[in-house]
């Protein structure tokens, strides 16, 4: 008989092959087989003797069957964790201890996630299905599963493949909106799975001009992606996920807003009362509008087309802040513009100032028969249109004139014989930072005709000479800004005292007073103009009689040829010194300068402090006009010809920081012709 366990009562015999299966038997189990011989009679022994039988005899022999392997397998996605797989399968017949599986990574590209994964199971009745993580989305895994019971060999099944999907890409900081100041953008990313490479698409927003779609293949692996777009366009942008075999992934869409750049200002034309502003962008740009404000306050939306806008009805000698502010949408401010419209001639004062601030002091004591003393208010006229710079004094001899300008200008001395003639009296220059030519009260005291000045017939030069007495007057005020003009107010009349009678014994001492004194001034004069070389009386002038004629003088003496000029340049040290004694006596008896007849602020641009441009010479004085300067000074006067045909402009040699007011005022007084008059060295120095 057989039994293939020891469990097994049955008493199954041997086939006529000596053979004999077994059934029901479980993989991983051991199993003790035996073979039973039964009694067998012993035939030459009788059935009642003792020992007639050979006694019943089992053979034992163990057995131990292979464990059963896995089998069936199936993949499934964890759809709360998608870091994780479910590996289904049908667990092992028979007995064993645990299932061991092992999956790896067969095409991974660019992710760096665990190339193999392992987990295990316990024996259970009802185990079928293990779970790996992390697994790395966009691969394919190979698995195999391990069947293991201690003192059995473990049973390895069939290999099983199962892939991930693509995961879409994310944003780092998982913004959805992306703001730039420049063209080129990028935008790190984040993968969720394996990929060769990322794709990007920007579609521009409402069909905007001149933005256009960006599709970029960015190269392998590479997360940081980085697009060109133009300023002040929005753009939907998306990425694709992409690896060769694999279903592509679409990320969500993210807005990209590239603002427009800053506008960049300048000034075009300023004038008084207007302000034109341009402006300029330096690359491509969407915009839909530009808005122009003006000092935070007021704002206007110009012709998109025009990058320019005037803007009228301003105020003089005003300073003006000015943006100019892109839309772009989005909205992107220029830096501030600062533009000062210039100035205009004074406003014109009402007639009720006129009369209350432009006073003849009759009883003033130096009021008398030949000068006059005027009391002027300087609140007559405003700084508010530009800073005034001087006040010109003409006198009018004719009341029936009404107009504030002066008309039919002239000289002192064509005054004298036409009273319909206006003429300049004083020309007096107004500093805001020194207020020394005002009185203690503040007001400005002139005394019209106190002064004595060369016969000059050139009506723009100024001269006070004494008026007539018992004679009616009125003067132009004229208030002057720097380049704007001037604006002219006619004053009330006055009217010059009669001139006083001497008794005849008063005579009789006066004259014996008067006559020693004219001899000695006789002979001074005399000797001044031997020294001089009686200059002035060396070639023949046009003079003018007291009709009004010209006359024809005769020379005193014999004109004095000058030198050759090539005399002039081979002059030796002798000559040299004539010439600087010469020199020295044309500085005695010129007008005298003094430190109180000069701006101080000026001193720094003369070369000699004795020699400024101004206070004596103020008449001539060249003055800088540039909208820029911060001051209008420069050493130079201008020097008209002795016949009255030529004008030039006698300057200092410029200084290392003059050198800028020179060129400006050859520019400004378009000087075709520069002589230098001087050498490069002084008193065998070099000049600096």
């Amino acid at each position: 008989m057989v039994h293939c366990n020891d469990s097994d009562l049955s008493n199954q015999t041997l086939l006529n092959s000596c053979t004999h299966t077994c059934s029901n038997i479980q993989p991983g189990s051991i199993y003790n087989f035996s073979l039973v011989r039964l009694p067998i009679r012993i035939a030459d022994k009788i059935e009642d003797e003792h020992d007639n039988e050979f006694q019943e005899e089992i053979l034992y022999r163990e057995y131990q069957t292979n464990l059963d392997k896995v089998s069936n397998f199936k993949f499934e996605n964890d759809y709360h964790d998608n870091k994780t797989a479910w590996i289904y399968f049908n667990r092992p017949r028979g007995n064993f201890h645990k299932i061991y599986l092992n999956c790896s990574i067969q095409d991974q590209r660019c992710s760096n996630g665990r190339i193999i994964l392992t987990n295990e199971t316990d024996n259970c009745s009802n185990c079928n299905f293990i779970t790996i993580s992390p697994i790395t989305r966009g691969v394919s895994y190979q698995c195999h599963a391990i069947t293991i019971k201690e003192n059995f060999l473990n049973v390895i099944s069939d290999k099983f493949n199962f892939v991930t999907d693509l995961e879409p890409v994310i944003n780092e900081d998982d913004k959805e909106i992306w703001v730039y100041n420049t063209t080129r953008f990028s935008y790190n990313l984040t993968t969720k799975s394996d990929f060769d490479h990322l794709e990007s698409i920007c579609i521009p927003a409402n069909n905007q001009y001149p933005c256009e779609t960006l599709t970029e293949k960015h190269d392998k692996c590479v997360t940081i992606l980085e697009n060109d777009g133009v300023y002040g366009c929005d753009y939907h942008c998306s990425f694709i996920t992409k690896k060769l075999n694999y279903t592509n992934n679409y990320s969500k869409n993210y807005t990209v807003v590239i603002f427009p750049p800053m506008p960049i200002l300048s000034q075009d034309e300023i004038t008084s009362r207007s302000i034109t502003i341009k402006w300029k962008i330096s690359q491509p740009t969407h915009f839909e509008s530009f808005e122009v404000i003006r000092n935070l306050t007021d704002s206007v939306f110009p012709n998109k087309t025009t990058f320019s806008y005037t803007w009228k009805e301003l105020l003089p000698n005003r300073g003006y802040k000015f943006r100019v502010l892109i839309y772009s949408p989005r909205i992107t401010r220029s830096e501030a513009l600062f533009v000062n419209t210039s100035e205009e001639a004074p406003g014109i004062p009402n007639s009720t100032d006129i009369l209350n601030k432009i006073i003849p002091l009759n009883d003033h004591s130096q009021s008398q028969s030949e000068q006059y003393v005027i009391e002027i208010d300087p609140s007559l006229f405003s700084n508010e249109y530009g800073i005034i710079k001087r006040y010109l004094i003409y006198v009018r001899q004719n009341l029936n004139k009404n107009t504030s300008m002066p008309s039919l200008i002239g000289s002192y001395y064509a005054a004298l014989n036409n009273n319909s003639i206006d003429y300049l009296a004083l020309n007096i220059p107004i500093s805001p930072s020194d207020n020394s030519f005002l009185k203690s009260d503040g007001k400005l005291r002139l005394i019209l005709g106190n002064d004595t000045c060369q016969n000059n017939s050139n009506a723009n030069i100024p001269c006070n000479e004494k008026l007539k007495a018992d004679t009616n007057y009125k003067i132009i005020l004229s208030a002057c800004t720097a380049a704007a003009g001037c604006t002219s107010v006619l004053s009330n009349s006055f009217r010059t005292k009669i001139q006083n009678q001497l008794p005849e014994s008063s005579k009789s001492i006066v004259w014996f007073i008067v006559i020693p004194i004219l001899v000695v001034l006789i002979i001074a004069v005399l000797i001044t103009l031997s020294r001089k070389h009686i200059k002035n009386w060396c070639t023949d002038e046009d003079n003018i009689d007291e009709n009004g004629k010209s006359i024809q003088l005769r020379s005193l003496f014999r004109p004095i040829r000058p030198k050759p000029l090539v005399e002039y340049l081979n002059i030796d040290r002798q000559d040299e010194n004539k010439i600087y004694d010469e020199f020295k006596e044309l500085e005695k008896i010129s007008p005298h300068s003094h430190q109180s007849d000069s701006d101080p602020n000026f001193a720094a641009y003369d070369r000699y402090r004795n020699i400024p441009a101004r206070g004596s010479w103020e008449q001539t004085a060249v003055y800088l006009t540039g909208e820029h300067r911060l001051h209008d000074y420069i050493n130079a006067n201008e020097i008209t010809s002795f016949d009255r045909k030529r004008k030039y402009i006698a300057c200092q040699g410029p200084l290392q920081e003059t050198c800028e007011d020179f060129w400006e005022m050859i520019i400004q007084y378009r000087v075709p012709k520069i002589v230098m008059l001087t050498r490069t060295e002084e008193r065998r120095q070099a000049r600096k």
